[in-house]
Protein backbone atom coordinates (compact mmCIF):
# COMPACT_ATOMS: atom_id res chain seq x y z
CA UNK A 1 0.00 0.00 0.00
CA UNK A 2 1.50 3.65 -0.74
CA UNK A 3 0.38 6.89 0.61
CA UNK A 4 0.62 9.96 -1.51
CA UNK A 5 1.50 13.16 0.45
CA UNK A 6 2.55 15.46 -2.42
CA UNK A 7 6.83 15.13 -2.90
CA UNK A 8 6.63 12.54 -0.69
CA UNK A 9 5.20 8.89 -0.53
CA UNK A 10 4.84 6.54 2.49
CA UNK A 11 5.69 2.28 1.59
CA UNK A 12 3.89 0.08 3.22
CA UNK A 13 5.19 -3.33 4.16
CA UNK A 14 8.25 -2.98 2.28
CA UNK A 15 10.53 -6.14 2.21
CA UNK A 16 14.24 -5.35 0.92
CA UNK A 17 16.06 -8.19 -0.78
CA UNK A 18 19.85 -6.42 -1.80
CA UNK A 19 21.60 -3.91 -0.78
CA UNK A 20 24.50 -2.18 -3.18
CA UNK A 21 27.33 -0.84 -2.26
CA UNK A 22 28.17 2.76 -1.38
CA UNK A 23 29.16 4.81 -4.63
CA UNK A 24 31.28 7.85 -5.30
CA UNK A 25 28.50 9.84 -4.11
CA UNK A 26 27.41 8.02 -0.69
CA UNK A 27 24.36 6.77 -2.57
CA UNK A 28 23.29 3.29 -1.80
CA UNK A 29 20.69 0.81 -4.05
CA UNK A 30 18.36 -0.64 -2.34
CA UNK A 31 16.35 -3.46 -3.84
CA UNK A 32 12.89 -4.23 -3.21
CA UNK A 33 10.26 -6.54 -3.97
CA UNK A 34 7.47 -4.18 -4.53
CA UNK A 35 8.65 -1.08 -5.66
CA UNK A 36 12.20 -2.40 -7.53
CA UNK A 37 14.93 -0.35 -6.34
CA UNK A 38 15.01 2.90 -4.14
CA UNK A 39 18.30 4.94 -3.94
CA UNK A 40 19.46 6.02 -0.03
CA UNK A 41 22.19 7.70 1.90
CA UNK A 42 24.91 5.51 3.10
CA UNK A 43 24.47 6.94 6.72
CA UNK A 44 20.75 7.23 6.58
CA UNK A 45 20.81 3.08 5.17
CA UNK A 46 22.82 3.00 8.83
CA UNK A 47 20.74 5.04 10.67
CA UNK A 48 17.38 2.85 9.80
CA UNK A 49 19.34 -0.29 9.25
CA UNK A 50 18.15 -1.15 6.53
CA UNK A 51 19.59 -4.46 5.25
CA UNK A 52 18.89 -7.26 3.43
CA UNK A 53 16.31 -8.84 5.02
CA UNK A 54 14.47 -5.86 6.71
CA UNK A 55 10.73 -5.62 6.56
CA UNK A 56 9.00 -2.26 7.65
CA UNK A 57 7.24 0.75 6.69
CA UNK A 58 9.68 3.48 4.83
CA UNK A 59 8.66 7.02 3.46
CA UNK A 60 10.06 8.10 0.56
CA UNK A 61 10.86 11.56 -1.84
CA UNK A 62 10.42 11.06 -5.17
CA UNK A 63 13.10 13.35 -7.32
CA UNK A 64 10.76 15.52 -9.78
CA UNK A 65 13.69 15.91 -12.17
CA UNK A 66 14.17 12.47 -13.50
CA UNK A 67 11.42 10.35 -10.98
CA UNK A 68 14.33 8.46 -8.97
CA UNK A 69 13.08 7.26 -5.96
CA UNK A 70 15.29 8.20 -2.38
CA UNK A 71 14.78 6.97 1.15
CA UNK A 72 12.95 10.44 2.68
CA UNK A 73 15.47 11.77 5.41
CA UNK A 74 12.28 13.09 7.29
CA UNK A 75 10.25 9.45 7.95
CA UNK A 76 7.56 11.64 9.02
CA UNK A 77 6.87 13.55 6.39
CA UNK A 78 4.19 11.83 4.77
CA UNK A 79 2.01 13.41 7.66
CA UNK A 80 2.92 16.73 6.54
CA UNK A 81 0.37 19.47 6.04
CA UNK A 82 0.30 22.97 4.62
CA UNK A 83 2.95 24.36 3.34
CA UNK A 84 5.27 21.46 4.61
CA UNK A 85 3.24 19.07 1.94
CA UNK A 86 4.30 21.31 -0.70
CA UNK A 87 6.99 19.97 -3.23
CA UNK A 88 8.15 24.08 -2.62
CA UNK A 89 7.20 24.49 0.22
CA UNK A 90 5.51 28.39 0.78
CA UNK A 91 8.59 29.53 -1.97
CA UNK A 92 7.59 31.23 -5.27
CA UNK A 93 10.93 29.77 -7.75
CA UNK A 94 11.02 28.62 -11.57
CA UNK A 95 13.37 26.30 -10.57
CA UNK A 96 13.02 22.57 -10.04
CA UNK A 97 14.35 21.88 -6.56
CA UNK A 98 16.81 19.86 -5.91
CA UNK A 99 16.92 19.28 -1.65
CA UNK A 100 18.22 15.82 -1.57
CA UNK A 101 20.92 16.90 -4.05
CA UNK A 102 21.74 20.36 -3.28
CA UNK A 103 23.06 22.00 0.20
CA UNK A 104 20.25 24.87 0.66
CA UNK A 105 19.27 27.99 -1.45
CA UNK A 106 19.38 31.93 -1.68
CA UNK A 107 15.76 33.71 -0.61
CA UNK A 108 14.01 36.91 -1.16
CA UNK A 109 11.33 37.66 1.20
CA UNK A 110 9.22 40.66 0.37
CA UNK A 111 6.44 42.51 2.72
CA UNK A 112 3.98 42.74 0.33
CA UNK A 113 2.60 46.45 1.99
CA UNK A 114 6.24 48.24 1.98
CA UNK A 115 8.05 46.29 -0.05
CA UNK A 116 10.54 46.20 2.55
CA UNK A 117 13.15 42.97 1.56
CA UNK A 118 15.81 40.64 3.18
CA UNK A 119 18.10 38.63 1.31
CA UNK A 120 19.41 35.49 2.67
CA UNK A 121 20.26 31.79 2.73
CA UNK A 122 18.94 28.67 4.12
CA UNK A 123 19.98 25.33 4.05
CA UNK A 124 17.99 22.12 2.92
CA UNK A 125 19.55 20.79 6.28
CA UNK A 126 20.15 20.03 9.71
CA UNK A 127 23.70 18.33 10.56
CA UNK A 128 25.02 16.28 13.36
CA UNK A 129 28.84 15.57 13.82
CA UNK A 130 29.18 16.99 10.30
CA UNK A 131 26.59 14.47 9.03
CA UNK A 132 23.16 15.16 7.66
CA UNK A 133 20.64 13.83 10.02
CA UNK A 134 17.17 15.07 8.37
CA UNK A 135 15.71 17.97 6.62
CA UNK A 136 15.37 21.80 8.18
CA UNK A 137 12.81 23.66 7.99
CA UNK A 138 13.20 25.09 4.95
CA UNK A 139 9.77 24.91 3.29
CA UNK A 140 8.31 27.11 6.13
CA UNK A 141 11.34 28.97 7.30
CA UNK A 142 10.61 32.80 8.65
CA UNK A 143 14.07 34.40 8.00
CA UNK A 144 17.31 35.15 9.63
CA UNK A 145 16.97 38.99 9.65
CA UNK A 146 16.73 40.19 13.73
CA UNK A 147 14.13 42.87 12.04
CA UNK A 148 12.30 40.18 9.63
CA UNK A 149 12.24 36.42 12.08
CA UNK A 150 9.35 37.65 13.90
CA UNK A 151 7.30 39.88 11.51
CA UNK A 152 7.00 36.83 8.82
CA UNK A 153 6.62 34.08 11.77
CA UNK A 154 3.72 36.40 13.06
CA UNK A 155 2.38 37.80 9.97
CA UNK A 156 3.41 35.20 6.82
CA UNK A 157 0.70 35.75 4.61
CA UNK A 158 1.87 39.45 4.79
CA UNK A 159 5.00 38.62 2.66
CA UNK A 160 6.40 37.03 -0.27
CA UNK A 161 8.73 34.51 -0.31
CA UNK A 162 11.13 33.44 -3.42
CA UNK A 163 14.13 31.28 -4.45
CA UNK A 164 16.63 32.76 -6.10
CA UNK A 165 19.07 30.03 -6.54
CA UNK A 166 20.31 26.65 -4.97
CA UNK A 167 23.77 26.12 -4.25
CA UNK A 168 25.31 22.43 -4.36
CA UNK A 169 27.56 22.98 -0.91
CA UNK A 170 27.98 24.75 2.31
CA UNK A 171 30.50 26.99 0.21
CA UNK A 172 28.76 27.57 -2.60
CA UNK A 173 25.51 28.75 -0.38
CA UNK A 174 27.89 31.29 1.63
CA UNK A 175 29.14 32.70 -1.66
CA UNK A 176 26.07 32.89 -3.82
CA UNK A 177 24.12 34.88 -0.58
CA UNK A 178 26.94 37.33 -0.86
CA UNK A 179 26.70 37.60 -3.96
CA UNK A 180 22.89 37.99 -4.83
CA UNK A 181 23.59 40.60 -1.53
CA UNK A 182 25.64 42.30 -3.40
CA UNK A 183 23.94 42.69 -6.82
CA UNK A 184 21.21 43.74 -5.28
CA UNK A 185 22.75 46.78 -3.04
CA UNK A 186 20.63 45.20 0.41
CA UNK A 187 23.10 47.78 2.04
CA UNK A 188 22.71 50.98 -0.49
CA UNK A 189 19.45 50.56 -1.91
CA UNK A 190 17.19 53.21 -0.94
CA UNK A 191 13.54 53.88 -2.01
CA UNK A 192 11.74 57.53 -3.48
CA UNK A 193 11.94 58.42 0.84
CA UNK A 194 15.74 57.77 1.10
CA UNK A 195 14.68 54.91 3.29
CA UNK A 196 16.02 51.45 3.19
CA UNK A 197 14.90 49.16 0.66
CA UNK A 198 16.62 45.99 2.54
CA UNK A 199 15.98 44.84 6.26
CA UNK A 200 19.67 43.05 5.85
CA UNK A 201 22.00 45.41 8.29
CA UNK A 202 25.61 43.04 7.30
CA UNK A 203 26.86 41.21 3.65
CA UNK A 204 26.80 37.18 4.83
CA UNK A 205 27.95 36.48 7.79
CA UNK A 206 30.18 39.46 8.70
CA UNK A 207 28.99 41.84 11.41
CA UNK A 208 30.25 45.29 10.69
CA UNK A 209 27.81 47.37 9.35
CA UNK A 210 27.53 50.78 6.79
CA UNK A 211 27.09 53.87 8.70
CA UNK A 212 24.10 56.35 7.00
CA UNK A 213 26.48 58.55 6.09
CA UNK A 214 28.43 56.10 4.05
CA UNK A 215 24.87 54.86 2.32
CA UNK A 216 24.10 58.80 1.83
CA UNK A 217 27.42 59.24 0.16
CA UNK A 218 27.13 56.38 -1.97
CA UNK A 219 23.65 57.42 -3.48
CA UNK A 220 24.70 61.04 -3.57
CA UNK A 221 22.92 62.07 -1.28
CA UNK A 222 24.63 65.40 0.83
CA UNK A 223 25.19 64.54 4.74
CA UNK A 224 23.56 67.10 7.22
CA UNK A 225 27.24 68.28 7.95
CA UNK A 226 27.35 68.62 3.80
CA UNK A 227 24.32 71.40 3.67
Amino acid sequence: MTTNVEDHQRYEDVIITEVSNVDAGGWVGITTEEHGEIRCKSNLRTKLKLKKGWEGDLTVWVNPRGGTVCVAFDQKAWQATGSDALAHGQWDTRLELQPYDMEGFIYLITEKETDKRYVGKKSYWNYSKGKRVRQSNWKTYASSGVDTAQKVSDNPEHFKYQILEEAPDKSALNYLELKWQIHLNVLTELDDNQEKVYYNKTLGSEKWMLTKAFVNSYNGIKNDTEK
